[in-house]
């Protein structure tokens, strides 16, 4: 079970700190990660590979991603003519992550 996550001292090397316990012995073990290796375990079903998440936060290249400015934008259906009901309209505001590592950038629902 993965229990800390931290820099690394080498942030160019990708590389995160991981922390994690054995669920079958109870020893607590650390050592340097990289970020994909890391996601790999997190995340099995991602398909960015690089990519953590936690929550709300992501990281990429081993430093965290900052948000950018977001949008919102209307979900409709695609197959219909109709006009419809603004009552009944659908909205998804996102916002834009980056990474300042390497330029990597992704939408993400807000």
């Amino acid at each position: 079970m993965v229990d800390t996550i931290d820099a690394h001292s080498d942030l160019s090397a990708g590389l995160v700190e991981v922390g994690y316990n054995c669920r079958n012995c109870g020893s607590f073990r650390e050592h340097a990660a990289t970020v994909a290796d890391v996601a790999e375990v997190l995340n099995t079903s991602a398909k960015l590979p690089g990519l953590l998440q936690f929550g709300k936060h992501y990281l990429h290249c081993g430093v965290p991603m900052h948000t950018g400015a977001g949008k919102r934008s209307l979900l409709t259906a695609g197959f219909s003519s109709r006009n419809v009901d603004p009552e009944l309209e659908a909205y998804l505001n996102t916002r834009v992550l980056h990474c300042d590592e390497c330029g990597f950038q992704m939408e993400i629902p807000d």
